[in-house]
């Protein structure tokens, strides 16, 4: 899957015509790597990659993709709608993410996509000139996987009508390898046959993945500790947004401002979660920029805080009184912190002056009162 799913272009040839012989792929990452990373990290590349698909190939906006959650006593299930601009009317299902509670099996599936084998070769990807998309490195699936077998998982991909096996071998299980099985081929013509799927009129709960045509990713462990609990599986979707968007969230063009305090101090960029918050009194989803290899922080610092910056401007300007109260309690109590770190070079003249109306508003409530030094303080 990852940031290498092909939307227009062919993928290159698993194996030769009439070949059914399986392939032993290295990976060239060994069991050392990102040695932090825990399966939370390892699910938001994934997840990340799923959604950088649908991006590209449905033409969606960050603001236009909107997952939605529907859960059963059998299991969670993620879905993201395709919708037709010209009449509003949904079209057909992007893809879907699941988890059984019985199983404890993790399923997640781009529709109409194929899987590049360059997608195995170190830094290869086809979304670093793409500034809406949030992969940028061509790493991700590779180290999900890595971490997943590392904490002795089992992940499979299918797609292109084959198997594709994840495991660590070689001396000391030091090395990530990828075995690549053609499925039959008798088989999946029967499949085909079979198929009578009509993505955009049936129920989320229906949707199923064909190996010929799709591309999964499915996450399983039998050993210890025992299956995946959906404890587990919940903290994996906390490292994203999208999925359970806060209640108290302002959109704007620079970003999301996020006033819920649960999620105060955190920064995420593209919907995904960053580790490091920078000293952030308040939460934020950036729109643009890039993150570190490794995710853990906004490489761009002055971007970073242009951005905050901006996202303030938007959410003040659309006549949020609670932002704007924030916004001053930033300036008047916590002026050192990242929120409001060189706004007075960065302010924009429309929020000033929101700025002064409100101070002045509550000084008059104290019975204080503001003298301007001269007439350009007037607002």
């Amino acid at each position: 899957m990852d940031d290498k799913m092909q939307r227009n272009e062919s993928p290159v040839p698993l194996h030769d015509s009439g070949n059914t012989l399986p392939t032993h792929q290295p990976v060239c990452i060994t069991s050392s790597s990102v040695p932090t990373w825990t399966e939370n990290d390892a699910f938001r590349e994934l997840y990340q990659n799923w959604k950088d698909a649908i991006l590209q190939k449905y033409d969606v906006s960050l603001s236009e993709f909107r997952p939605s959650r529907t859960e059963t006593d059998r299991e969670i299930r993620i879905v993201v709608p395709v919708i037709n601009r010209a009449d509003g009317w949904q079209a057909a299902y992007a893809g879907f993410i699941s988890f059984g509670k019985a199983t404890g099996v993790v399923e997640i599936t781009n529709f109409q996509s194929s899987l590049d084998m360059r997608c195995l070769d170190i830094g290869y990807s086809t979304t670093k000139n793409d500034a809406c998309l949030a992969g940028y490195y061509g790493e991700g699936l590779k180290l999900a996987a890595l971490v997943f077998c590392r904490g002795g998982s089992h992940i499979k991909l299918c797609s292109n009508s084959s198997h594709w096996n994840f495991a660590l071998k070689g001396r000391g299980n030091r090395n990530l390898y990828c075995n690549i099985t053609p499925a039959s081929r008798d088989k999946v013509q029967r499949l085909r046959d079979k198929a009578t799927r009509q993505r955009g009129a049936i129920s989320p709960s229906d949707l199923t993945a064909n190996i010929w045509e799709d591309v999964s990713v499915i996450i399983k462990r039998d050993g210890p500790p025992g299956k995946f609990r959906q404890e587990e599986f919940e903290g994996w979707v906390r490292t994203t947004i999208d999925i359970n968007p806060p209640p108290e969230l302002i959109r704007t063009l620079a970003g999301d401002l996020i006033l819920d305090g649960a999620y105060s101090g955190s920064l995420y960029l593209k919907g995904l979660r960053l580790r490091s918050t920078d000293d952030l009194r308040m939460a934020y989803n950036l729109a643009h920029g890039v993150s570190s290899q490794d995710r853990s922080e906004f490489l761009n610092h002055p971007l970073q805080l242009r951005l905050i910056t901006q996202i303030w401007a938007g959410a003040i300007a659309q006549g949020n009184k609670i932002a704007l109260n924030a916004y001053c309690t930033l300036l008047k109590e916590h002026s050192g912190c990242t929120d409001v770190k060189d706004a007075e070079f960065m302010i924009s003249e429309p929020t000033a002056k929101a700025v002064w109306r409100y101070l002045k508003d509550e000084a008059s409530l104290l019975g204080r009162f503001y003298v301007p030094s001269d007439s350009s303080d007037l607002v």
